[in-house]
């Protein structure tokens, strides 16, 4: 795998992240719509047929919930299989937990430069690790 590609798959945690948060908002919106519908709407038949659409819609939105948090499981399995613990860290801190470079180095007490050659190391190690994973997945 190339580093963008590599990049791009650990980026699913944090895209993960942003659309639950922007999903759960929709849910909050759809549950505040149906309560509005319960009460005000004259026709028992128009508002039975909008509270099942919102229900739909409900139900699709949890779906797409729970592929974006197996998505982010996914690129954490991997983080944690780096037999390297300052590679595990490095991908943890800016893949899971979305810190800054100046944060990582901060915390890990290296140098910015150091955090820069260490990440290019972890990303070749977790691109290893996601290569041998597929492996499995396509023989399994």
């Amino acid at each position: 795998m190339t580093e963008a590609e590599v990049r791009g798959y650990l980026n699913r945690a944090y895209r993960a992240r942003e659309m639950v948060g922007s999903m759960q908002e929709e849910l909050l919106r759809l549950q505040e719509l149906a309560k509005q519908i319960k009460e005000f709407s004259v026709s028992p038949e128009n508002s039975k047929r909008l509270l099942g659409q919102i229900v739909e819609r409900e139900q699709k939105q949890q779906g797409r919930i729970a592929d974006y948090l197996e998505a982010a499981e996914e690129v954490q399995q991997v983080v944690e299989e780096l037999d390297n613990a300052d590679y595990r860290a490095i991908l943890h801190l800016r893949y899971l937990n979305f810190k800054t470079w100046d944060e990582i180095a901060d915390t890990l007490h290296f140098s910015n430069v150091w955090i820069f050659h260490l990440h290019k190391r972890a990303l070749s190690a977790a691109g290893s690790v996601i290569q041998r994973r597929e492996q499995a997945a396509c023989m399994g």
